[in-house]
């Protein structure tokens, strides 16, 4: 499970850089890969992208399901996250952010289904 949540990160983080939705696909399905999807869409259409700088991540499981087939996740993740037009970097903020996670089975790794920024 940490290697499928730490691989949607990555995914994550190249997707909106590069601005392409598809890079979502292994790694997100649902509600997730929507509203991530209108993000990129909404920066494509404004001609910029967004840099996410990984500095740590404290997650956590605090729910899993008897059958297996869910399992929610509390994490802590720690950003710098640089707005960019071009290569140009318009703004820069470091950003430490509580997300709730909702992951679901496929194949044989984990998708996230839910990404919900939360209140600390």
């Amino acid at each position: 499970m940490a290697r499928d949540y730490a691989a949607a990160w990555k995914s994550f983080s190249q997707a909106l850089e590069q601005n392409r939705a598809d890079l979502l696909n292994a790694n997100f399905v649902g509600v997730a890969r929507e509203k991530i999807g209108q993000v990129i869409a909404d920066q494509q259409k404004n001609g910029l992208r967004s840099r996410y700088i990984d500095r740590g991540h404290n997650a956590q499981v605090i729910f899993y399901s008897v059958d297996g087939s869910s399992m929610q996740i509390r994490d802590t993740a720690q950003f710098e996250i640089q707005l960019l037009d071009g290569e140009k970097v318009v703004s820069s903020e470091t950003a430490t952010i509580n997300y709730v996670a909702l992951l679901t089975p496929a194949e044989n790794s984990w998708r996230v289904r839910v990404l919900e920024a939360v209140p600390q």
